[in-house]
């Protein structure tokens, strides 16, 4: 009976060492997942939701300042801005995005209130993401749990 509690004892010891290391994962799943919606312009929740165009007073005024036709792209510093987000990744934490742009919330939440521009979300709750977090903690997991 002894050896029964000690094969549970090392799978909970396994697990321990590496429940960081999973939260790790899981936020770099994440995190390549919102810059993969922001590459596409779109976000996938359990549907795609492609961005809005841009308006043709916009596209006039980026063209102008030779920013190019794509939305949310003008010098880079919001998809920058994202592509360094994870701030923190620990079992206890939780894993922590945080984009120290100040107009990203208004692009990201959008509504057309208060001269906001329309939704163009980039970051945030998903379906599909959930999906793919579900897989990395089931392969860690089998791979801790063998």
């Amino acid at each position: 009976m002894k050896n029964n509690f000690k094969f549970l004892e090392t799978w909970l010891n396994n697990f321990e060492r590496q429940k960081d290391s999973i939260a790790e994962k899981v936020g770099d799943t994440a995190l390549n997942y919102f810059i993969d919606q922001f590459n596409k312009q779109q976000w996938r929740d359990k549907t795609v939701v492609k961005w809005t165009s841009l308006k043709e007073s916009t596209l006039k005024y980026k063209e102008r300042k030779g920013y190019g036709n794509t939305p949310l792209v003008n010098t880079g510093d919001l998809k920058e801005a994202l592509k360094n987000s994870k701030v923190a990744s620990s079992w206890n934490r939780g894993i922590i995005f945080k984009i120290n742009i100040d107009y990203a919330s208004y692009h990201n939440d959008g509504g057309e209130i208060d001269g906001r521009p329309p939704q163009r979300q980039f970051i945030g709750n998903s379906y599909e993401l959930n999906k793919k977090i579900k897989k990395v903690i089931k392969h860690e997991l089998k791979r801790i749990f063998k």
